[in-house]
């Protein structure tokens, strides 16, 4: 399966590499990022190793997945960013999650973004749909900054969760950059898929 590279203003979603290791292990360390994330318990680095495995399958298989959230101006991985499977439904969820020192600076929002422009540009992908626990106000607030509307409050993965949901024609327009390299060894080329 070959993965995109999405480029935005300041960050690029890419596949995930056995080089990112370093940088996505003590991301996913850190209790304050994985305490929303569902098990809420610090990765080991065997168990980080293993998830960078297993996200570029879930694209070989799914044909989307998450996606490495790198920093383009240090080139350094600072969370992931993508879609996948919501628990055990048919729905198309977007997940984000960002280093803590990355908080509140828009990264999530602008990934996010490039996230749903690159899904609906997905043949057969109609509606997009991100939940977040009722004690996690800054993943709503990511949510609505990008038009996601609230639906209903629900239960996936364990937990008691609001659920908001973005269509295409629900989307606002978008105004930053936004390039999608599908071989990432060659130009890019702008808008969506």
């Amino acid at each position: 399966m070959n993965i995109p590279t999405v480029e935005t203003d300041r960050i690029l979603l890419r596949a995930f590499t056995p080089d990112d290791l370093d940088d996505l292990a003590p991301i996913l360390a850190d209790p304050d990022v994985v305490r929303h994330l569902a098990g809420g318990k610090p990765f080991t680095r065997d168990q980080v190793a293993g998830a960078i495995e297993r996200i570029n399958a879930y694209w070989g298989k799914h044909g989307f997945g998450l996606m490495a959230l790198v920093l383009k101006e240090s080139g350094r991985v600072a969370g992931w960013c993508g879609l996948t499977l919501l628990d055990a439904t048919p729905e198309i969820e977007l997940v984000y999650m960002l280093a803590k020192q990355e908080w509140g600076k828009g990264l999530a929002a602008e990934a996010a973004r490039a996230m749903l422009r690159l899904g609906f540009g997905m043949p057969g992908m109609e509606r997009i749909v991100a939940v977040a626990r009722h004690e996690n106000p800054a993943s709503y607030r990511v949510m609505e900054k990008i038009g996601m509307r609230y639906e209903r409050d629900v239960r996936f993965y364990d937990l008691d969760m609001v659920c908001y949901a973005i269509t295409p024609e629900t989307m606002p327009g978008y105004q930053g950059a936004y390039i999608v390299h599908d071989d990432p060894g060659t130009a890019g080329r702008a808008g969506g898929r």
